[in-house]
């Protein structure tokens, strides 16, 4: 009994129970947070796979909120705030970039909101209320605020409709930039059938962006118009906002002045000038269909025109004002070559026999690609190469003028003609390359001093005897006020007949385009205007030119700005 006793006895001393119990309570870990924002339901929708797993989804989805502008910036805020609450024990590793995003996300959510952010908080807030189209409200909204949408803004959005009509929602979150690239593939089509079914695009781009407040861009009226254009004859014009640039990347065949572009040419679509240009030489008695801005009398509007293309040189020639972006430079870049042979035949040497034919090759050159001597670099740089080849060429043409302008001549004829051949090398020269004084040509208006620096002044020097005698040639007042007026009434003829044929072009195009009524009778009328002006424009130029520098110098000047208040210049084709 005894020793039964002890052993119990140490068993208790040994810290053995004696028997067994209830054990003692343990303590638990904190429940879990659980999501408190709305945006959390909106942006875990759909996801699987418990609490975890809506925590490492909502890290993409944050990711994709990043792009969000000011104060619809709140949402992702709320939601990143709400990821920190909740998922910050479940997964630690992804903690650190969401708290980079909370903050960028808080501080971008304090601006004040701009009108399509107070927009979207309103729609969100008060789930359409007021909206008679609940759903086109909204993905009006989506189209014109893409910059503003988000995935978690437009979902918010997805479920107020889907509120309002019981049923699934998608919003088209494209903004009219992109619905605007649908239009110009929608206006590559080259038949009518395929045309036709390019106008769903057109009308949801109408519907999404385009409103009273809102009217159609120049680049999306011109995009729209040829596809209605290829889709049906008669196409009504279209209300524009006011003079927005059209974009060269979507309308490749913009007119110079940016009002208009083609839309087809000769029954084909053409996306780039060269082309253009190509199939325009091949292009005889068929239609040109461009589109082109006039002020109407509500505002300006884009209107649809159909020209007829008899060919490509008399419709360049009757409507110089619809010549396309890069047009000229690619005319004269085609044409370059023909002009570099024709100032190689005008090298005769230094024989003086052949001086006359070497000028008239040289006139020839000039007269026929003069828009180009006058405005390409290319053309500059061919003369320029031919300088030094060309010295004893205008060194005999000086000599030639040095025997005319002789000085027994009085000083009414001697003093207009030196001063004449002193700024124009080619002035005074028949159609033959020979000098006559008083004659007049194209090529003789073109100032070659910088063109052909080495030859002009070899011309001057052969004539420089002939200018030391302008100090004992004084013109009589009688002479210079008969030059002077000679000058003003040249510059006024000239101003004249720029403005005829601007007047007679100008007409041509708004009966093509039906900004005015016109019948067979006045297209006659004003085409025989047109071509009738034209030739006066291109002769009174060069007699302007050579009126002017007929005067002294000193007179010169005030002439040359009433020239150009009368509208005298170089003619721009």
């Amino acid at each position: 009994m005894r020793a039964i006793l002890f052993i119990s006895l140490g068993a208790a001393a040994c810290g053995v129970p004696s028997a067994p119990g209830d054990p003692a309570p343990r303590p638990t870990a904190p429940e879990a947070a659980e999501p408190a924002s709305a945006e959390w339901l909106y942006a875990t929708e759909g996801v699987r796979g418990g609490r975890k797993a809506e925590c490492r989804h909502l890290v993409e989805a944050l990711s994709a909120e990043a792009s969000c502008k000011g104060a619809l910036c709140s949402h992702a805020a709320s939601l990143s705030k709400d990821w920190l609450r909740v998922c910050k024990a479940r997964t630690p590793d992804l903690v650190a970039g969401i708290e980079a995003h909370a903050a960028s996300l808080s501080t971008k959510a304090a601006q004040l909101p701009a009108p399509c952010e107070a927009e979207a908080q309103r729609l969100i807030g008060k789930s359409c209320d007021g909206e008679r189209d609940c759903p086109r409200a909204i993905q009006s909204w989506a189209t014109r605020c893409s910059d503003w949408s988000t995935p978690l803004v437009v979902r918010m959005l997805e479920v107020m409709v889907e509120r309002k009509v019981g049923e699934r929602t998608r919003i088209d979150g494209r903004g009219c930039a992109e619905l605007l690239g649908d239009v110009a593939k929608a206006g590559a089509c080259a038949q009518q059938f395929a045309c036709q079914d390019g106008l769903p695009v057109i009308e949801q781009y109408a519907q999404r962006c385009v409103a009273p407040t809102r009217p159609w861009g120049s680049t999306a009226a011109v995009l729209a118009l040829a596809v209605r254009a290829g889709a049906a004859p008669g196409v009504e014009p279209l209300p524009i906002a006011g003079a927005d640039k059209l974009d060269p990347a979507l309308v490749p065949l913009a007119f110079e002045d940016g009002q208009g572009a083609v839309l087809m040419a000769c029954g084909k679509r053409v996306a780039g000038v060269d082309s253009y240009l190509a199939l325009r030489k091949g292009c005889v008695d068929e239609e040109l269909v461009l589109a082109r801005r006039f002020d109407g009398p509500s505002g300006p509007v884009m209107r649809v025109g159909r020209l007829n293309h008899s060919s490509d040189a008399s419709f360049l020639a009757l409507f110089p004002s619809l010549r396309v972006e890069g047009e000229p430079k690619a005319r004269y870049q085609a044409a370059l070559p023909a002009f570099t042979a024709a100032l190689k035949q005008a090298d005769v040497g230094a024989d003086p026999k052949q001086a006359a034919q070497g000028v008239r090759a040289v006139m020839a050159a000039i007269e026929k690609h003069v828009d180009a001597v006058r405005n390409s670099s290319a053309f500059e740089s061919a003369l320029r190469e031919r300088d030094a080849a060309l010295v004893p060429l205008f060194a005999a043409l000086g000599a030639a003028k040095r025997k005319a302008i002789h000085p027994d001549l009085s000083s009414d004829r001697f003093v207009p003609a030196l001063h004449r051949a002193q700024s124009l090398p080619l002035a005074d020269l028949d159609a033959e390359g020979r000098v006559r004084l008083g004659a007049v040509s194209v090529a003789a208006s073109v100032e070659l001093a910088d063109l052909l620096p080495k030859s002009v002044a070899a011309h001057d020097e052969a004539l420089s005897g002939r200018v030391k005698l302008l100090g004992k040639k004084t013109l009589t007042v009688a002479a210079a006020d008969r030059l002077a007026a000679s000058a003003d009434g040249a510059a006024s003829r000239c101003g004249q007949a720029m403005k005829a044929f601007s007047a007679a072009e100008a007409a041509l195009v708004g009966c093509a385009f039906g900004a005015q009524a016109c019948d067979d009778a006045k297209l006659e009328a004003e085409t025989k205007k047109a071509d009738t002006a034209r030739r006066e424009a291109e002769l009174a130029w060069p007699k302007a030119a050579l009126a002017l520098a007929s005067l002294p110098p000193e007179q010169r000047v005030g002439a040359t700005k009433a020239a150009e208040l009368a509208g005298c210049r170089e003619p721009w084709w």
